[in-house]
């Protein structure tokens, strides 16, 4: 089998276990594992338009509103209009949802030591680079693509 797409098969099962366990341990929590991301970037950056954690989180304005509006629905956020500038709104978390993200967190670092149980400090070290090397490769590319599309679309216009 090649090498690159044994890395890749490996990579997906490892991000799809890891998402399992993930629900696993939040179903009690009435929110779906996605947005445990969501709401410990909500923490740790604080008050927020959308847009600008659309960006932090690197997925679209779309579906940062989706989760917006089930988080709402769960009481965990909250939408304000922001003093400065009327036209935008930002997301907090309640109280209720800064507790949530703080049990998300510990949830998420209970994974995390399982999931690298075993590995020494020079073993993280090397992961840690390689992964650092794939996301720039893959910021790389996605930008290339981006300037594609763009390219194309200025040329049907």
């Amino acid at each position: 089998m090649d090498m690159m797409l044994q890395a890749m098969e490996l990579d997906m099962a490892n991000h799809m276990l890891q998402m399992k366990c993930n629900f696993m341990m939040m179903e009690s929590g009435g929110i779906h594992p996605g947005q445990i991301a969501m709401l410990m970037t909500m923490k740790n950056i604080g008050p927020s338009s959308q847009r600008i954690l659309a960006k932090k989180m690197n997925c679209s304005p779309a579906s940062i509103a989706v989760s917006v509006k089930r988080l709402e629905r769960a009481g965990l956020l909250e939408k304000q209009a922001d003093e400065q500038d009327m036209r935008t709104t930002r997301v907090t978390l309640t109280q209720q949802g800064m507790e949530f993200a703080g049990k998300c967190e510990s949830l998420v670092d209970k994974v995390a030591s399982r999931k690298y149980g075993g590995f020494s400090d020079e073993d993280m070290a090397r992961l840690n680079d390689y992964l650092s090397r794939i996301q720039k490769n893959l910021e790389i590319f996605y930008s290339e693509l981006a300037g594609e599309k763009e390219h194309r679309e200025r040329k049907q216009e």
